[in-house]
């Protein structure tokens, strides 16, 4: 058993996470992965719902359907097992959504493929809709001016807020999108992920 063999059997035995074979490191240096859900029929990568119904074809990332789920970080695959393995979750789906939003960086119209889709049966019996994003909590806010004004950390800085302005245009445009077809859209972080 080599190295990678090892650790990818002791990411499934901590996380409950079920890995295919083909685990790897993305260029950004973020584990990446297909997902093998245990509950197929509940996928809609696999397996377009009836919950899709009325969702115009344009807002439907085609090329996601038909293949499993491909999990971006760990967060991501943290959020398919739980969205796998709950019972009150009737439906769910990575990446099968798309909304356009305006890049306040730019001005231009871009396209947002939300993280997740999800149709749950909450403890008040009603079933609802979401789209979800999965964000690291530090993202939620925009970055602090350095106090060392250096090129680089200037850089860093300029990168950041851009990167966070670019996140707020997609979030404000999927809130939107979701309240017009009837679906709640919410951001996950690792406190949620990780909760003990």
């Amino acid at each position: 058993m080599n190295i990678k063999d090892i650790f990818i059997r002791f990411v499934e035995l901590v996380f409950s996470v079920n890995i295919e074979k083909r685990f790897s490191m993305s260029n950004q240096g973020f584990y990446q992965n297909q997902f093998k859900p245990k509950n197929p029929q509940k996928c809609v990568n696999l397996t377009l719902v009836e919950s899709f119904k009325g969702i115009p074809s344009e807002n439907l990332k085609k090329d996601s359907f038909g293949k499993y789920p491909f999990a971006r970080s760990s967060y991501e695959n943290r959020m398919f097992t739980w969205l796998d393995n709950n019972k009150n979750v009737l439906s769910w789906g990575s990446e099968v959504i798309q909304c356009q939003y305006i890049n306040m960086n730019d001005k231009k119209i871009h396209r947002y493929w939300v993280d997740i889709y999800m149709e749950m049966k909450n403890s008040d019996g009603i079933v609802r809709k979401y789209i979800i994003e999965i964000k690291p909590k530090k993202k939620l806010t925009p970055p602090k001016l350095p106090k060392n004004k250096t090129r680089k950390a200037m850089g860093n800085y300029e990168y950041a807020m851009a990167e966070y302005n670019q996140n707020q245009s997609k979030w404000d445009s999927a809130k939107l999108w979701g309240q017009k077809h009837g679906m709640i859209f919410d951001i996950v972080t690792e406190e949620q992920l990780f909760a003990k």
